[in-house]
């Protein structure tokens, strides 16, 4: 996963850079695969009545598991969602399009991998700083910060326990808290 320092630095790297693979981060962020990221549609975006982006539309024939299902944008991603103003192009438009923007032609997860490899390089990131490990990142953040093990699951689609523990590895292999302070118990 990336330390908050080093996620720092790729967004305000990409933000200034490429702002399409900013964007796309931030779907890998909240829970898409990059192959499932590259065939979303602008209509696979639920609105609410004042063109925020609530929900998206994971079509089962675009999902690893065949299952069609509902992701939720989380928080942070709903305001760079709104300011791309998807809710402005036809339906049918690849999000990720060509001309950087979105598009009736769509571009595949190799364009975007290169690119991510572009950005990484330039920040002299190691190779373990996978696009993929963006996702790891978010989990163990939620984790932090006192989200549970069952929502983690449903927010990103993970139905056994040992998927949740390959993404909470991180997490879950630091040591606790020590305490021993606050335990004067004589007994």
């Amino acid at each position: 996963s990336f330390t908050d320092d080093e996620l720092r630095r790729l967004s305000l790297h990409l933000k200034e850079n490429d702002p399409q693979l900013y964007l796309f981060c931030n779907f890998i962020m909240i829970g898409l695969r990059p192959v499932e990221a590259t065939r979303l549609k602008i209509g696979d975006i639920t609105f609410d009545e004042e063109n925020n982006p609530t929900h998206i539309l994971l079509r089962g024939e675009n999902e690893k598991n065949g299952d069609t299902e509902w992701k939720t944008i989380l928080g942070s991603q709903k305001v760079l969602f709104k300011e791309w103003d998807l809710h402005q192009y036809p339906e049918s438009y690849y999000i990720f399009g060509l001309e950087r923007r979105p598009n009736k032609v769509g571009i595949t997860r190799g364009n975007m991998t290169k690119r991510f490899k572009k950005a990484k390089d330039a920040l002299s990131f190691g190779y373990e700083k996978t696009m993929y490990a963006l996702k790891h990142t978010t989990i163990i953040n939620l984790l932090k910060n006192g989200v549970g093990e069952t929502d983690i699951k449903k927010i990103f689609g993970l139905n056994t326990e040992e998927a949740f523990r390959i993404y909470a590895q991180e997490f879950l292999q630091k040591k606790p808290i020590d305490y021993s302070e606050l335990m004067n118990v004589e007994f």
